[in-house]
């Protein structure tokens, strides 16, 4: 049994006691909008960050027919969002979806950028419980999905709240954004009192189709949908979404598929269509989830669920520094009766010293259809636990057409999981150390490659697979390749799993070939984006200011991207030039920064390049740090490292530095007396330092 999810929602008017009944008056649409902004006055002179607060509570039942369990109220802790917890934060502006701003689920908080403190969104961990696999620590399970929470009642005074309250359950009327403006947030954060929290308010049940794109749609993240739709699905159908539209900014939040309950007819379906889809090599305007692994272990998307379907993604980890971390995951799927669908997807790792894997399905017994995905990058070769595709404890996993590129193991089928219910059919292995681990169906697994080593079962292929650039991630089959072509086996009629068409959608004809693309010498091309000539205004900004930008790009088809402080900004042609492209960017602060390009090709499948990174510096102003008084001697803690960026005359005073360890800095003009130290034998690690500018200069 899973969570059912009950989401808040905004009365539409104003609550009218007559007579003992409550009324609701009726309020236009701009009325309503304005209706929990009155009196409040918004924060000036400073940047503020845009805070996501669920405003009511995901339960893990439909109703209070079915008494709860240990086991479910440890999921509903687990993995149910309530009421105060800040789901999601972005800096000011973000365009948030309609149905993020819907207060049957969220209240958009706006606080002090300098405010803001990540561990808000954080979950609370069980130390006792320690995550191990094969020996190698992954983590600690979670206890509470949030360790503090937001109450409503710091931000929503009594009227407001009995107007939440009062919502008609999963009303389908507009309801005005709750939008506010708070200072000093930290005073009113709390921890999470599970035993003690504010009674569930269930306002909220859902399925159908949702819209997720980059802005104008019911959600702008993928993470949203799933906090605001967790339901019972039993018996109303399934719960999609549809993502769609191009996007140049990457989805930076992981996914959590927890807190709900799906059946094979209600189940729950990730997609994507359009722009948003890859065209089988990495792109970045199509939908991408991208993130590193400095804080977390578990999936960038993890499925805690039955019936999930998660069709046609890009997602990426680009930093590791520690280890865990899947790209898609499946953990505690406890009942047989189920199915897991994971297809066509483009999963790429960090590639450094921190085991990590691609797909990996355990600590669970679920039906798996494994097939036309690639995966590469995944962490380096000495580590134990890199996996491209690790399956274990699976009641059947058909494991099919998939390419995996490095690692450890580009599959492995673990301890616990019986040999006769894993089945590989048309696998690439390349570039691996071990390309097959641990215990597979031998008997009924076929026409597998291994770049070395043996492969699993039946028709074995030992070869090197050509593919058209390994060096631009395109690992679509190349032209001259004679190992992965025409040597894979029919799987249109498979008993397990039936499909006929690659991760591309395009229909396999005549013999299949092996992995997960099939090769189509109609569409071959090698035209990829070529950069040179790189020039800006490095140097020039002191603090803020518009940085300029240039670039040559050959082979382009005009599609170029500068991707700078994790921004993506569109270039444009130069007057008179075809291969010239500028951009800019504004910045805030000074720092040095990493800029890179990205273009599309110009050829019929416009294959995907990136330039070198390139370094940017925005000078900072320096400050000072200590001050003279203006009259009498100048007593200076070595401790306190000063630095000194304005002139400073002491008149004929003693500029005295106390201390062992520290600096002095000098960026100006200083004229003094005498220089004075304690202790006067100058040892210890105190260091007086002359910038640029710097005159020391002694004055009677």
């Amino acid at each position: 049994m899973k969570k059912w999810i009950i989401i808040s929602l905004i009365v539409f008017g104003i609550v009218i006691l007559v007579g003992g009944m409550i009324m609701l008056n009726k309020m236009s649409k701009e009325e309503l909008t304005t209706q929990y902004q009155d009196g409040v006055k918004e924060l000036t002179g400073e940047n503020y960050m845009e805070l996501l607060v669920k405003t009511s509570d995901n339960n893990l039942l439909k109703g209070n027919e079915i008494a709860k369990t240990s086991e479910t109220t440890k999921e509903e802790r687990a993995g149910s969002s309530k009421q105060g917890y800040i789901v999601v934060a972005e800096p000011e502006g973000y365009k948030w979806g309609e149905l993020e701003l819907d207060p049957m689920s969220f209240a958009l908080i706006k606080i002090p950028i300098s405010e803001w403190n990540a561990s808000w969104l954080e979950p609370e961990y069980n130390y006792s419980s320690p995550i191990i696999y094969e020996g190698e620590f992954m983590g600690y399970e979670i206890l509470t999905e949030r360790k503090y929470r937001l109450p409503l009642e710091s931000f929503l005074d009594k009227k407001e709240l009995n107007n939440l309250k009062n919502i008609p359950y999963n009303d389908k009327s507009y309801h005005a954004p709750i939008i506010k403006y708070l200072t000093n947030i930290s005073e009113k954060i709390v921890l999470v009192d599970w035993e003690n929290r504010p009674k569930d308010m269930k306002l909220h049940g859902s399925s159908g189709t949702f819209t997720i794109c980059e802005s104008g749609c019911n959600y702008s993240k993928l993470s949203t949908w799933e906090t605001a739709q967790q339901a019972n699905l039993t018996g109303t159908g399934p719960c999609i979404a549809n993502i769609s539209g191009t996007w140049v900014n990457p989805d930076n939040t992981r996914v959590s598929i927890l807190g709900w309950t799906a059946t094979e007819a209600d189940y729950i379906r990730i997609y994507t269509e359009g722009n948003a889809r890859h065209n089988g090599t990495f792109s970045q305007t199509a939908y991408r989830i991208t993130g590193d692994n400095t804080t977390a272990t578990g999936g960038m998307i993890s499925i805690q669920e039955d019936y999930v379907h998660i069709d046609g993604l890009q997602i990426m980890v680009l930093n590791a520094t520690k280890t865990g971390l899947g790209l898609i995951t499946a953990e505690n799927i406890l009942s047989d009766n189920n199915l897991i669908n994971v297809s066509n997807n483009l999963l790429m790792g960090h590639g450094n010293n921190f085991s990590q894997y691609g797909i990996s399905f355990t600590q669970g017994n679920g039906n798996y259809n494994i097939y036309n995905n690639i995966v590469v990058n995944i962490s380096d070769k000495d580590q134990v636990n890199s996996i491209g595709i690790r399956v274990s404890n699976a009641s059947r996993a058909s494991i099919y057409s998939n390419t995996v590129i490095g690692g450890t193991y580009s599959f492995r089928g673990s301890a616990g999981a019986s040999a006769l219910h894993l089945i590989l059919k048309n696998n690439i292995c390349y570039n691996s150390t071990t390309c097959y681990g641990g215990v597979y169906n031998t008997t009924d697994s076929t026409n597998n490659i291994a770049s070395s080593g043996t492969p699993v079962g039946v028709n074995p292929l030992i070869c090197n697979v050509t593919f058209v650039s390994e060096a631009n991630f395109d690992f679509h089959l190349g032209s001259s390749d004679t190992c992965a072509r025409g040597n894979g086996t029919d799987l249109s009629a498979d008993p397990y799993l039936k499909f006929n068409y690659d991760i591309d959608r395009e229909t396999r004809t005549g013999t299949w070939d092996v992995g997960a693309d099939q090769y189509n010498a109609g569409v071959t091309d090698t035209e990829y984006p070529q950069f040179s000539s790189y020039w800006d205004n490095n140097g020039t900004l002191v603090d803020t200011g518009t940085g300029l930008f240039n670039v040559t790009v050959l082979n382009t088809n005009g599609t170029v991207l500068l991707e700078i402080n994790g921004v993506n900004t569109s270039a444009s042609n130069v007057s008179g030039s075809a291969t010239t492209f500028n951009a800019s960017y504004v910045f805030s602060s000074g720092a040095v920064y990493s800029y890179k390009w990205y273009s599309w090709g110009n050829g019929t499948l416009h294959n995907y390049n990136v330039s070198n990174i390139q370094s940017y510096t925005i000078n900072s102003t320096a400050v000072d740090t200590c001050t003279y008084s203006g009259s009498g001697t100048w007593l200076v803690r070595a401790e306190d490292n000063c630095i000194v960026s304005n002139d400073v005359d002491l008149s004929g005073n003693i500029l005295w530095i106390n201390g062992t360890s520290g600096s002095f800095t000098c960026l100006a003009k200083i004229t003094y007396k005498q220089i004075m130290r304690t202790p006067s034998d100058f040892n210890g690690d105190f260091q007086i330092i002359t910038g640029t500018g710097c005159i020391m200069e002694p004055k009677i």
